[in-house]
């Protein structure tokens, strides 16, 4: 089989194959993000549960220190007691309306937790406005409540404030780790196996990334990333829950099964293409093996008819000068075996340039000449059958002068025309044939009187195998390749053949360069 034909399997097997694995792997990896970010929004709405709850017990939270209005009524030593007793309470501080610190108070005795409590809240101004915020629902108001969080030491603070009937606040310090405390107590213990986390593990991480609280079956390795993770709604937003999964993503699954999927149709879809590829190769190679025989038997045939014809005809021309002139029938006889044996040689000559064409090309072999004398000569080897059919030759010579050419090339082309007017134009009864040399170049036309070609005939003529009538009660014999292979040897030679156009009958025109002197 030749390369290109090799080749054109190949990309017949290897550009679909591609395409299809191309298209299967992105449908896939589009399904794994959209089964991805579907396992990601179901893991952050059970973390948004999670927000949820410890959001209500802040709420509780904030309704216990909203009933503590009175602490502002209060003595110090009363406060102080309130602070001892709520396990929640780290300290209390009043301001009054003009933001003044009264409690505790700067200028009076100030107990350890209260000094302690200046030093963490040097930094807030707590004189200053710094819990009188506009609200956020009621235009030109103030709101009445409100967490504010600041870092000091090692973690978050939270102070929780609400505003007094007199226009002051009423701030509370939240001891964080009761605070925490009631948020982990509130959360699912730590070793229980939750139905709905079989094998995930949620952590409540502070803002340096310290594991706060952690639970469910799974235990994720060191440095692993969460396969889902939210910040919590104020005054917590500085903490993160992380769900991990030992799954990794739920798309995981999903995304092999149908990876396996396609490769495995992949895998069916090369065996059936590389059956077919293989099935239209041996087709193909048995196709071409048959041509091969045929051109073989072809040419066989042909040059083991060429050598016995070739002795008819010399004999036979012999013969013709030995028989005397008044032995007319005799003559007549010989002259139509010469003809014939002529007209043998030029068919197996035509079988033999095609069937060397389609094999492995032609080849010329060029030598000095005279164009002419070609023609002449090729006049005279059809002049007795068509002076016996009632044509009328004429021959304007007008290339006499040495030149550069394959005579047999030449020979052959004009042979394939002139034995066309003779079979299909005899009704015209004329045959014209004239040579031009223009420099390097050598113009040959034939011209008859016949009925010419339909013009929807005139590119269709040298194909191969083409006749003008296939029928045999036309009394028209030929195989249909003389005019494809008097282009195909003129092109060879360099040159042309075309069908020009004509009064009546037809024109062929036949140009081939001849290198050397005219003369």
């Amino acid at each position: 089989m030749k390369k290109r034909l090799i080749v054109v399997f190949l990309l017949i097997l290897v550009l679909p194959l591609g395409l299809i694995t191309w298209l299967g792997w992105r449908n896939v990896r589009d399904e794994r993000e959209r089964n991805q970010l579907r396992f990601e929004t179901v893991l952050s709405g059970r973390l948004r549960d999670v927000d949820e709850k410890i959001q209500g017990l802040l709420h509780g939270r904030e309704a216990d220190f909203l009933q503590m209005t009175g602490v502002s009524a209060m003595t110090v030593d009363g406060i102080r007691r309130m602070t001892r007793k709520n396990r929640l309470i780290k300290q209390f501080f009043i301001l009054r309306p003009d933001n003044t610190l009264i409690y505790p108070s700067p200028d009076g005795s100030l107990s350890s937790g209260e000094e302690e409590f200046q030093v963490r809240t040097n930094s807030l101004e707590l004189s200053g406005p710094l819990f009188r915020k506009p609200a956020e629902e009621t235009s030109g108001g103030l709101t009445s409540s409100g967490w504010y969080t600041w870092f000091w030491g090692d973690g978050i603070n939270f102070i929780y404030w609400q505003t007094l009937e007199s226009g002051g606040i009423l701030g509370i310090e939240v001891e964080r780790i009761a605070l925490i405390a009631d948020i982990v107590a509130a959360l699912p213990d730590s070793d229980m196996i939750n139905p709905r986390e079989p094998g995930g593990r949620i952590v409540l991480s502070d803002v340096k990334g310290n594991t706060i609280y952690q639970w469910g079956a799974y235990k994720p390795e060191k440095g692993a990333t969460p396969a889902a993770s939210i910040f919590l709604s104020p005054p917590l937003s500085t903490w993160r829950l992380g769900y991990f999964s030992d799954q990794g993503s739920n798309a995981g699954p999903v995304f092999w099964g149908r990876y396996f999927s396609l490769i495995s149709g992949i895998a069916v879809l090369i065996i059936a293409l590389s059956g077919l590829a293989v099935y239209f190769y041996r087709e193909n190679s048995r196709e071409i093996r048959e041509t091969l025989q045929r051109v073989s038997f072809v040419n066989q045939v042909s040059h083991e008819l060429k050598t016995p014809l070739t002795n008819i005809r010399m004999y036979a021309e012999l013969l013709e000068g030995e028989i005397q002139e008044n032995r007319g029938k005799a003559q007549a006889y010989l002259g139509i075996v010469v003809s014939e044996s002529r007209r043998l040689s030029r068919l197996i000559g035509n079988v033999l340039t095609f069937a060397g064409k389609e094999k492995k090309g032609l080849n010329l072999h060029v030598s000095p000449g005279i164009v002419d004398d070609v023609i002449s000569a090729v006049i005279e080897n059809f002049r007795s059958a068509l002076e016996t059919k009632g044509f009328t030759i004429d021959f304007i010579p007008g290339a006499a002068g040495q030149a550069v050419f394959d005579a047999d090339t030449l020979e052959q082309i004009v042979n394939n025309l002139v034995s066309n007017v003779e079979k299909y134009a005899a009704s015209g009864e004329y045959l014209r044939i004239e040579t031009r040399r223009d420099g390097g170049e050598i113009t040959i036309r034939v011209a008859d009187r016949g009925p010419g070609i339909p013009p929807r005939e005139r590119k269709r003529i040298f194909l191969p195998f083409t006749r003008l009538s296939n029928r045999l009660t036309d009394g028209i014999t030929g195989t249909g390749i003389g005019l494809a292979i008097a282009r195909d040897l003129a092109v060879l030679h360099g040159g042309s053949l075309d069908l020009i156009p004509a009064e009546k009958g037809a024109l062929f025109e036949l140009r081939i360069p001849a290198t050397g002197e005219e003369v």
